[in-house]
């Protein structure tokens, strides 16, 4: 018999089925954990629920608002009179857009 043949076998019977399960109800794994105690820990299991699109969506949106920060930098660094007007006018929109994301509105 093979590994996975010993695998797919260990719980079609019943009585193994009804052990495993006497021994996580004496066990009680789920009152032992602590979940996550960093910021990133904390930020990583939050997208723990979303699908691998949704993981994407929300990466991409991060690559955008960031390129967009750093624009709205560069065009800060930069006279007035020489910003063009549809980068600032894009980076003000996204400077809004942030600043509804942040307090809950976007």
């Amino acid at each position: 018999m093979t590994i996975l043949e010993a695998q797919a076998k260990r719980w079609t019977d019943p009585e193994a089925r009804a052990k495993q399960a006497a021994k996580i109800k004496d066990w009680q794994p789920w009152k032992q954990s602590t979940g996550a105690k960093t910021e990133q820990g904390k930020a990583t299991s939050s997208m723990n629920a979303c699908k691998g699109y949704q993981r994407a969506i929300y990466r991409n949106e991060r690559r955008i608002m960031s390129h967009g920060l750093r624009a709205i930098i560069a065009l800060n660094k930069l006279p007035e009179d020489q910003q063009p007007r549809h980068l600032v006018a894009a980076c003000w929109e996204l400077s809004h857009y942030l600043e509804g994301v942040s307090s809950g509105k976007g």
